[in-house]
């Protein structure tokens, strides 16, 4: 195209290495977001080029049926419960002690 400075870089775009890796990396966590699958399957793949909608393009190349195996012996063990554990760390830590000191909270010492 004339006159316009091409912005995007598609070489990834339907790149079948990181199709392939988006598909690994969620058959361990089936429910990752696009930014998380971005970062593990840079540092899975040593590349810096992918960005979201290359992982958002890998998606779509994926069958449901490779992944609805994977989230069903999850639910069944109890495993997919979705940022319960992030969430409930999260949570802890905001009840600490040195962030209620931040906030201006004071907690008297108990005896």
């Amino acid at each position: 195209m004339r006159g316009y400075i091409c912005v995007f870089d598609s070489s990834a775009e339907g790149d079948g290495e990181v199709v392939e890796a988006v598909l690994l990396e969620l058959m361990k966590e089936p429910l990752l977001q696009v930014s998380e699958l971005c970062e593990v399957v840079k540092r899975r793949l040593g590349r810096e080029d992918i960005r979201g909608w290359n992982i958002r393009t890998a998606l779509n190349q994926i069958p449901y049926g490779k992944l609805l195996g994977v989230l069903q012996k999850q639910i069944s063990k109890g495993k997919a419960h979705y940022r319960e554990e992030y969430l409930l760390r999260e949570m802890m830590k905001s009840f600490s002690s040195e962030k209620g000191r931040e906030a201006g909270i004071v907690v008297p010492e108990q005896v």
